[in-house]
């Protein structure tokens, strides 16, 4: 799922990528997670947890996912 997020945002940046899976399907530990997509409740258990993260990517994560998705 890196990988593919991570094509994405090159894309976006104009950039010409290709995307290589060594498995026989695409999704790597996103399949394997039954494709469950959670997130910290707020950005202090965030930081406390992981603290040497990049506090603004973190508060990004907290903000633009479904309050839903929360665990």
């Amino acid at each position: 799922m890196a990988g593919l997020c991570a094509a994405v945002r090159a894309r976006e940046l104009g950039l010409d990528v290709a995307v290589y899976e060594k498995g026989d399907r695409a999704g790597g530990s996103m399949v394997l997670s039954s494709c469950v997509v959670w997130r910290y409740r707020d950005l202090a258990t965030f930081r406390e947890q992981c603290p040497g993260g990049d506090e603004e990517l973190q508060r990004e994560v907290i903000e633009r996912t479904i309050d839903g998705m929360s665990v």
